[in-house]
């Protein structure tokens, strides 16, 4: 190790000052600020009916039938389902779960560093709008996220000498839990936690890893147990027909997308469901805090690479290479299996670039030009507006399954008929009755994706709910009956349109023609 690094890696502890203490509470006190009670959007419902079971038996009963992608996310979801029965499946309740675990990553990430640093640390990686998107939902990234920073605080560590004997092996021994929890969060995860392990060999080196091994050998077997199993466990599901949803494939621009998110810029940027609807376009109302906020990251991230190219070049090459293939590997699976590539996908790359950030901003720091000093200063206000934007701004918000359903249970109520083409998950965990029958009384009818001839061959209901046609209704069907009859939107939440005859009254408790009702709180 070589003097700059020593400059910055933590070695054994000298009291803990006032500047420490600042690191830990930001660390704790941002990330409850990114977590909310909007309604949960699709994948969210999954999480949540799952968790809601009563017993283990059941979870696991429901995982196993529905032979979806959560089938993939053993240690998440088993978390989670714990989680609800001491907490409930509220939507703030459930989302909380994952504060455990970025707050941890986060606190060890930030003491891994000396001095003021520490504060750079916890300001940086506390203020990602990347990861207010996920903890702000019930799905394994915000965890990933949080177990990648304990990953890179615990390399940092032994990288630094780790201490002698039992210290060394303790931090052995957090590297090895980390990338087992990594792995056994999803099927994605486990490809993530052998990127780690590379990474673990080429910042090591060959000498430091066997050095490491023998101060813990019994923690490298059982990971090495571990992984088989869960090995093991992957195929099988993999061979049970469980896999992500296949609506969409990856292309030139998820990869963009995928950089987009994992540097922060989102928060800033159009909400999701503007992108999904109207494409490219609507990033220009966003181009200017987008172009400030992107010089400003940049100069940080040319700062960073520059400081550790000067430490040690072929360390930051491998490192690089061993991130870029993983993520490489991903999006050309995307592409040949038809599965949408997301920056959710690549969450643990997410700790990689946070290092990259506050290296360049800690670089910056120590220069005497003020303009430095100032983009520091302007890249954290800029980070801040992201992550507020990202949790407060209408055009952020989430689907909202919640106040939609409502709205249908009271046309219900009403002695109405109702067809729901989206996410009958979502309906379900918010106590929307529906049927794939319309000989069933009392229930809104499932149009997942039916053809024109079977929507043409039914009557017409008292209202239609619509979402995301590209995922419910891929070949129009609905959409061109409602076209036919002269059928106009009365009532618009996010993500959904409530469609009523022409010049019908909106007759529902819960009828409201402006979009976004649901308050943020």
């Amino acid at each position: 190790m070589n003097a700059r690094q020593s400059e910055s890696v933590a070695g054994p502890a000298r009291g803990f000052p006032a500047v420490s203490l600042m690191a830990v509470a930001l660390s704790c006190a941002l990330p409850v600020v990114a977590v909310s009670s909007q309604s949960y959007w699709i994948d969210e419902a999954l999480t949540a009916l799952k968790a809601a079971q009563p017993s283990l038996a059941g979870w696991w009963q429901q995982m196993v039938s529905e032979k979806m992608s959560d089938l993939q996310m053993p240690l998440y979801m088993a978390y989670a389902w714990a989680w609800a029965q001491l907490f409930g499946t509220g939507e703030w309740a459930l989302r909380a779960a994952n504060l455990p675990w970025f707050i941890g990553g986060l606190l060890a990430f930030a003491l891994s560093f000396r001095g003021a640093d520490r504060m750079l640390a916890a300001s940086v990686g506390g203020l990602s709008s990347f990861a207010w998107f996920y903890l702000d939902e019930a799905r394994p990234y915000a965890m990933q996220i949080g177990v990648s920073l304990g990953l890179v605080a615990s390399l940092r560590f032994l990288d630094g000498g780790g201490g002698t004997g039992q210290r060394k092996a303790c931090w052995a021994w957090a590297f090895c839990a980390g990338v087992a929890m990594l792995a056994g969060s999803s099927l994605l995860g486990f490809l993530w936690s052998g990127a780690a392990l590379a990474v673990a060999a080429a910042v090591l080196g060959r000498a430091r890893v066997v050095e490491v091994c023998k101060a813990a050998r019994f923690a490298g077997l059982t990971l090495v147990v571990w992984l088989v199993g869960l090995a093991v466990y992957y195929v099988w599901t993999m061979r049970l027909g469980a896999r992500a949803s296949a609506m969409g494939t990856t292309n030139l621009q998820n990869a963009c997308f995928v950089g987009y998110e994992l540097l922060g810029f989102g928060g800033l940027g159009p909400g999701r469901l503007e992108i999904r609807e109207s494409g490219l376009a609507v990033f220009r109302a966003h181009w200017l805090p987008l172009a400030l906020y992107g010089g400003l990251a940049g100069i940080l991230l040319g700062a960073g690479v520059v400081s550790l190219w000067r430490q040690d070049r072929r360390r930051l090459l491998w490192v690089g290479v061993v991130i870029l293939a993983t993520a490489a590997c991903l999006l050309v699976a995307g592409w040949a299996m038809h599965f949408r590539v997301l920056g959710r996908h690549c969450a643990p790359a997410q700790a990689g670039i946070v290092l990259l950030l506050v290296t360049g901003a800690a670089a910056a720091m120590r220069q005497r030009d003020w303009w430095l000093r100032l983009a520091v200063c302007g890249f954290l206000l800029a980070s801040a507006g992201s992550c507020l934007s990202a949790r407060f701004a209408p055009r952020h918000l989430k689907d909202d399954y919640r106040a939609t359903a409502a709205h249908a249970r009271a046309a219900l109520g009403a002695g109405q008929s109702v067809w729901w083409s989206a996410d009958p998950h979502g309906a379900a965990f918010y106590g929307l009755p529906v049927s794939e029958s319309e000989a069933a009384p009392g229930k809104a009818i499932t149009l997942l994706n039916r053809p024109v001839d079977a929507v043409g061959a039914l009557p017409l209901p008292d209202m239609a709910v619509c979402s995301k046609p590209d995922l419910y209704d891929v070949h129009g069907a609905v959409a061109r009956r409602l076209a036919e009859a002269g059928w106009q939107p009365a009532t618009n939440f996010p993500a959904f349109k409530v469609w009523k005859r022409a010049g019908a009254n909106g007759g529902s408790p819960a009828s409201d023609s402006q979009p976004g009702r649901i308050s943020v709180p």
